[in-house]
């Protein structure tokens, strides 16, 4: 931020002179339509370059800086919602109710394991979500009858495995040492293979 400061005052001199800074900040806000971190993080660095690289103890930069306003998220209507579920293949429906249902993210949705749905409770856990986090979510009335059906088809595909001898799932790192035999165990076994 100091050298781009620099080549818009041209001369050290210059440069030199808070109100200098405070022109270049200003048009940085009102022409440049930086966000406001950007902005914040323009006015530290003249701040150090004024205090510590030039020894000025008291510098006002008198700069007003702009807000980004908060935008509010665009959303469906539920007749716009329901169309767009009825578009979506039949084999790729029941991913979808359940994602937008229960409000959960494509990875997290794609990592659901048989154990993480509490039917009795109506609730999903997600485990290592969003910053390596757990949480629990609803699990959507509309969604249990595809779910159901999913896992049932889920279970196929795990009895087949298991006859036909193969690993099991992943179970990633110390959870796959310390629980070895959780990975052909149906609990641990993906809801969406």
């Amino acid at each position: 931020w100091a050298a781009r400061y620099g080549q818009w005052v041209g001369s050290a001199r210059r440069a030199m002179d808070p109100q200098a800074a405070s022109q270049w900040l200003g048009e940085l806000v009102t022409v440049g339509k930086r966000s406001f971190s950007t902005q914040k993080q323009a006015l530290n660095a003249l701040v150090f370059f004024f205090r510590d690289v030039c020894g000025m103890e008291e510098v006002k930069l008198d700069v007003r800086l702009r807000k980004t306003p908060q935008r509010m998220p665009v959303t469906l209507s539920r007749k716009e919602l329901f169309r767009l579920l009825e578009k979506i293949e039949p084999l790729y429906r029941p991913l979808a109710e359940l994602q937008y249902g229960a409000g959960l993210r494509l990875k997290e949705l794609v990592r659901l394991r048989v154990k993480d749905i509490d039917w009795e409770q109506g609730l999903i856990t997600i485990r290592g979500g969003k910053g390596d986090k757990d949480r629990v979510t609803i699990l959507p009335e509309k969604a249990r009858g595809l779910l159901r059906d999913q896992i049932a088809y889920a279970r196929t595909l795990y009895e087949r495995d298991r006859a036909e001898g193969r690993p099991g799932v992943e179970m990633g790192g110390a959870l796959g040492r310390k629980f070895s035999r959780a990975a052909k165990s149906w609990e641990w076994m993906w809801v969406f293979p």
